[in-house]
């Protein structure tokens, strides 16, 4: 490699960021995540996205939303692939879903190539 690598001469621009505009995007990202959270604790209790401990596999003692946030929207966007259901593994009924509807945008292909 020749020249410089970072720098003014490098062509490269670097954000000068001061102190006080971290502190305010991490506090605006935290009062953001504060106030979603439960939101999605409804969502998902409305939709049975609750994980109810049943057996000794779970560590957890209480009810707790499964639901990913990414696909609480995705479930809205891309109906009929059961990503409401999401179990962080492809289900039998998000299977049928693509069977039925074929691969949508969010589908990962590397991870499903039996339907391309």
């Amino acid at each position: 490699m020749t020249g410089p690598t970072h720098g003014p001469e490098s062509g490269v621009e670097y954000m000068n960021l001061q102190f006080w505009q971290v502190l305010i995007v991490y506090f605006c990202a935290f009062a953001v995540t504060m106030l979603l959270v439960p939101v999605s604790i409804k969502i998902a209790e409305k939709t049975g996205g609750m994980d109810v401990p049943t057996d000794n596999r779970r560590v957890h003692t209480h009810p707790i939303p499964r639901l990913g946030g990414m696909m609480v929207g995705y479930a809205e966007q891309y109906p009929g692939y059961a990503f409401e259901s999401n179990k962080g593994y492809g289900t039998k009924a998000h299977f049928e879903g693509i069977e039925r509807l074929g691969l949508c945008p969010i589908h990962r292909r590397s991870f499903l190539t039996k339907y391309l």
